[in-house]
């Protein structure tokens, strides 16, 4: 897209930004690198506090006996599950004395502007999609045994390194989602080859560790914590997981109980670690679809879409495929018992979700995420303490699930 800049104020430069970053193929281009965040339906004309998701799991009992069957008539069962709109706000900042060096040159100007929102719109849709997977605590990452040492950090999963950056801000709790340490981490490093990050106790300081933090907790950025999308790993939580209900034990979720019938509103979850990877992947499908499921599609961590094309490659059974979403990003995939296996790298290690996606929506107020604009119409702001403008962009959106029985988990074992 190619625009004209009347001038070089930020009235006149803001409205092109806004129209560029709102226009899809931008967009399509920043999601491509997030395979689940690019293939969920979106609904952005949401209104109201919560979204109200009704979930129907049972229905009126039957005998081969009429009158007994009149007498035992039951009303088929419902849960409304009530979903909050959760927020996410990243800035994009300009020194005015970098944008007057370049006021003389218009295309200077707006794409000194495009390079500031275009890195903030990445950020908040890289978060947005590592978030979609996870339980809604904000966790990013998790301290390893003995994986604290002078502001080393080495994390259980060592892909969860992509969630961490310099300068990146973080908090720590013992339990997930619990009551937050005293101290704060500034980070100074990450590596994901390795699975560390270095922090400091202090902002501008040398490596060290940040204040009670120890091995075991669980890492956030700083004002996430229990204010994030309810991911699938809260929707249809794992096997063993503290977040899926035993039977008849009650276990509240967005107003629901679900330890009635756990399965229909909880989907499948397995513990398939002592199989093979093609097994596995089988397996969840079969399972998910005897409880009238249609999955689609499989999501994997990239470690385990390459074990998954290993083992067929070995025995000449691949069947590569690809599938494209409404917005025509393609992704490839290979087929396994009628579902689709994509991977991505938002996806946790060693975790498969099986998901029936007309039964999934990310809903929004708008487009999400978006350059904020006000009831002023004032897009561009100049901030209070520094000798710069800032955009805002944010979100307001959370992940809704119709029909958690039609969907899967599975513990993978690579």
């Amino acid at each position: 897209m190619s625009a004209q800049v009347a001038g070089t104020s930020l009235t006149d430069a803001y409205p092109i930004l806004k129209e560029y970053y709102d226009s899809q193929p931008v967009r399509n281009l920043l999601e491509r690198s997030h395979t689940l965040y690019a293939m969920l339906p979106k609904e952005t004309d949401f209104s109201g506090r919560t979204y109200p998701q009704p979930v129907w799991y049972g229905t009126s009992t039957g005998s081969a006996d009429f009158p007994t069957a009149q007498t035992n008539q039951s009303p088929d069962l419902f849960a409304e599950f009530q979903v909050p709109v959760t927020t996410s706000y990243t800035l994009a900042t300009a020194q005015n004395a970098a944008l007057q060096a370049a006021r003389n040159d218009k295309g200077a100007f707006l794409n000194l502007l495009k390079a500031r929102v275009k890195g903030a719109m990445q950020n908040a849709i890289a978060r947005d999609a590592w978030m979609l997977y996870r339980t809604g605590t904000g966790a990013i990452g998790r301290i390893a045994t003995a994986g604290l040492a002078t502001g080393v950090i080495t994390l259980t999963n060592p892909t969860d390194a992509l969630a961490f950056q310099k300068n990146q801000v973080l908090v720590a709790a013992a339990t997930d989602g619990g009551a937050l340490r005293a101290g704060v981490g500034y980070a100074l490093a990450s590596d994901v080859s390795t699975g560390k990050v270095v922090v400091s106790a202090t902002s501008g300081g040398a490596a060290g560790d940040p204040s009670a933090w120890a091995a075991g907790d669980y890492l956030y950025s700083q004002g996430d914590p229990n204010a994030q999308i309810a991911g699938l790993g809260i929707w249809i939580p794992a096997s063993g997981s503290t977040l899926r209900p035993t039977i008849g034990t009650a276990l509240v979720f967005l107003g629901v109980d679900r330890s009635a019938d756990p399965t229909r509103l909880c989907g499948t979850a397995l513990n398939l670690s002592g199989m093979d990877i093609e097994s596995a992947l089988i397996e969840l499908v079969s399972q998910v679809k005897m409880v009238g499921g249609r999955p689609e599609y499989v999501f994997v961590n990239p470690v385990s879409y390459r074990a998954l094309q290993k083992a067929l490659q070995a025995r000449h059974q691949y069947t590569s495929v690809s599938v494209t979403n409404d917005a025509g990003i393609t992704f490839p995939g290979i087929e396994v018992n009628g579902a689709v296996v994509l991977e991505d790298s938002d996806c946790p290690p060693q975790t498969a979700f099986a998901l029936q996606m007309d039964t999934w929506k990310v809903v929004s107020y708008g487009t999400s995420p978006q350059i904020l604009t006000y009831e002023d119409g004032i897009t561009a702001f100049r901030t209070a303490n520094n000798d710069s403008v800032e955009a805002r962009i944010g979100g307001y959106r959370n992940l809704v699930c119709e029909a958690p029985v039609c969907n899967g988990t599975a513990v993978l074992p690579q």
